[in-house]
């Protein structure tokens, strides 16, 4: 997985590590979009998190070279999310670290499998968060 650009009010950073062995709590969610999930093109992700708890959608089958796009907002500004996509095969996520209240990532996918859009909020406060994730 390649981060192509991250954008957000503050500070960006790109970040890979592995879901499985962070002590997150992990959340999976269905996605209110109905159909085959490739096939949309897109998926709407809202919920409201605690610090260290991250919400995974899908599982979405990607092809090498599909580029995915993922935006949110969130209230209260003072938390810091993660937004990207974590391999349903290794545990691994990989995107964006953004600040603000607002943040996008661009990531590249390398290779083909199942990935789980994710959202996580690393803290410090519960954070309602809203956006959606394209390709």
């Amino acid at each position: 997985m390649t981060v192509l650009k991250g954008y957000g009010a503050e500070d960006v950073r790109a970040v890979k590590e592995n879901l499985k062995n962070s002590g997150v709590q992990t959340e999976y969610r269905e996605s209110t979009s109905s159909g085959d999930l490739r096939e949309l093109g897109g998926i709407d992700l809202r919920g409201t998190l605690d610090p260290g708890t991250a919400h995974l959608y899908g599982p979405v089958w990607y092809n090498a070279g599909d580029e995915i796009n993922i935006s949110i907002s969130w209230i209260p500004a003072t938390s810091t999310f993660r937004i990207g996509l974590t391999s349903r095969d290794t545990g691994i996520f990989s995107g964006c670290e953004v600040r603000g209240g607002t943040g996008s990532c661009k990531l590249r996918v390398t290779t083909a499998g199942y990935y789980y859009p994710t959202v996580w909020n690393v803290g410090p406060d519960r954070a309602a968060y809203s956006g959606f994730v394209s390709w």
